[in-house]
């Protein structure tokens, strides 16, 4: 175990500064003996054993200037040390805490007093302050449901504890944070909503792989909008979410999240185990009181989307939604021998993922992207026109709602001619031997050789007779003009003959 500081000597102490690029280059030591200042834009420290920060007072002088810093896969426990961090970097927008256990520890103090820090009295006896404050620096995920008295939060680093000081936490914990990367740490979502408080301008929050099942206990599918606009927890700053590989299977989940980040612009949801997502309640003249009115992507790729309801149902949700990805393992198939209906088609693998895309392009107006790939106005019309088309065979009342609006824009369609111009395989031939007659199906891409082998073996004949037997061709249509072929050449490929089903094929016997 390691100091970040510590660490930051190590990794750059050994680098000459023609080594570095203009934005990486080194200080000389203001004293000897003196810690080697960084002066880099970039710094990534992932993979280091560090557990704690260090000597803050080294700080100013190596982030002064690091604008964003990796310190993902450590051992940091304390949320004290990551608010020496941000303090001790005033310019710092990218941080990323990833796989490392702050789980195990709460983000403040909780008490029911504030402490009396204007006397002398106060600051000392440091070691029975978090008792005489009833401090858990160490509480874990299963007690995370406790109240946080937000007037009462404290930050007690390990610098200060170590130096008998304790100060309350800053109202703003960084102004230029913009990005903040929480993926497998397991913070409580309730103790993440706390956090945001504290970081105003953050707008891209990273919080994969950390098991999370709800947003809110009080989270469901029909919000109002007085709910949307007095959420306690409100963070209209925020645009960018990345909520992949964690528990999510139901839609009022998501609904909640919308409700914490209304200014939300890219969701990512990608291996939520999601089945569902119903449509918002009413005639839909008032799609769910805009909770994603400013969602322009969701990525919902290996999630467990089963209904082309669900599909209809984003429209209502995300009306200016432009950019949707369901990856490649949604296909369609036919279901009772009628495709696409609007209440039996299915998921499964193994469909045309052209005629899926087509479907989603049609059902969705508002899309111009789909899956990465840019949608065009002329597949866009061609999507809309193929789902009137295939829609308007079915009965009314198995149309999607979507078909009547597409139909007004294009109007009735009939289907297109079914014309199949790929090369013929296999042609059925009558083969003939003596009084014998059997039907055989022939590849036509084989050659005669193997033709000869495969109808002799219809009349179980010994391998040494098919050596002596000839095949003779009989085209049906021109036997009269022409009469009957010798396949003299072995090698010759069955379909320069042009055969056609129904022609005869006589073996016999060499004397």
């Amino acid at each position: 175990m390691t100091t970040l500081v510590e660490a930051l000597q190590r990794k750059f102490k050994d680098l000459a500064a023609d080594e570095l690029s203009p934005e990486c280059k080194l200080k000389p030591a203001s004293r000897a003996g003196g810690t080697v200042p960084v002066c880099t834009r970039v710094i990534a420290m992932d993979h280091q054993e560090i557990s704690c920060i260090g000597d803050p007072k080294e700080m100013g002088s190596i982030f002064e200037d690091v604008r964003e810093l990796d310190v993902s896969t450590n051992h940091i426990r304390f949320w004290s040390d990551v608010f020496v961090l941000l303090e001790s970097s005033p310019q710092l927008q990218f941080l990323n805490l990833s796989y490392n256990p702050l789980h195990e520890s709460s983000l403040f103090c909780e008490s029911d007093r504030l402490p009396d820090l204007s006397t002398q009295s106060a600051l000392s006896h440091n070691n029975n302050c978090c008792a005489d404050l009833g401090c858990d620096l160490n509480l874990r995920t299963n007690s995370s449901n406790s109240a946080i008295n937000l007037l009462v939060e404290l930050s007690l680093s390990e610098y200060e504890r170590q130096n008998e000081q304790c100060k309350l936490v800053p109202v703003c914990l960084s102004h230029q944070l913009n990005t903040l990367m929480l993926n497998s740490t397991h913070v409580p979502w309730k103790r993440v909503l706390i956090l945001l408080n504290y970081l105003p301008n953050l707008t891209t929050l990273h919080t994969a792989l950390n098991d999370y099942r709800y947003c809110c206990q009080e989270a469901t599918t029909q919000p109002d909008r007085q709910d949307v606009a007095n959420c306690a927890s409100s963070f209209p700053n925020l645009t960018h979410l990345y909520f992949s590989e964690n528990r999510i299977d139901d839609w009022a989940t998501v609904c909640c999240l919308g409700r914490h980040f209304p200014g939300l612009k890219h969701l990512v949801l990608l291996k939520n185990p999601l089945p569902r997502i119903q449509r918002p309640p009413g005639d839909g003249s008032d799609p769910s009181p805009q909770i994603f009115a400013n969602l322009i992507d969701l990525n919902l790729t290996e999630t467990q989307i089963s209904t082309w309801e669900c599909i209809d149902a984003l429209t209502w949700w995300m009306p200016f939604l432009s950019s949707l990805r369901l990856g490649k393992n949604i296909p369609l198939v036919e279901v009772g021998g009628i495709r696409f209906t609007w209440t039996l088609v299915v998921f499964l693998q193994g469909c045309d993922a052209q005629t899926v895309r087509y479907d989603v392009i049609a059902r969705m107006p508002s899309l111009t992207s789909y899956n990465i790939t840019p949608i065009s106005d002329d597949e866009r019309e061609r999507a809309e026109r193929d789902f009137v088309r295939r829609f308007g065979q079915l009965d009314a009342i198995q149309r999607p709602y979507r078909y009547w609006e597409l139909e007004s824009l294009h109007g009735h369609l009939p289907p297109l001619a079914s014309v199949n111009l790929s090369p013929k395989r296999n042609v059925r031939l009558r083969v003939v031997l003596d009084n014998q007659e059997k039907w055989h199906t022939c590849c036509l891409r084989r050659s005669i050789a193997k033709i000869r082998r495969e109808v002799c073996a219809l009349f179980e004949m010994p391998a040494e007779d098919v050596k002596r037997t000839r095949l003779v061709y009989y085209d049906m249509d021109l036997i009269a003009a022409q009469g009957p072929e010798e396949m003299r050449n072995l090698s010759r490929l069955l379909y320069t003959y042009h055969p056609a089903d129904g022609d005869t094929i006589e073996i016999t016997l060499r004397s």
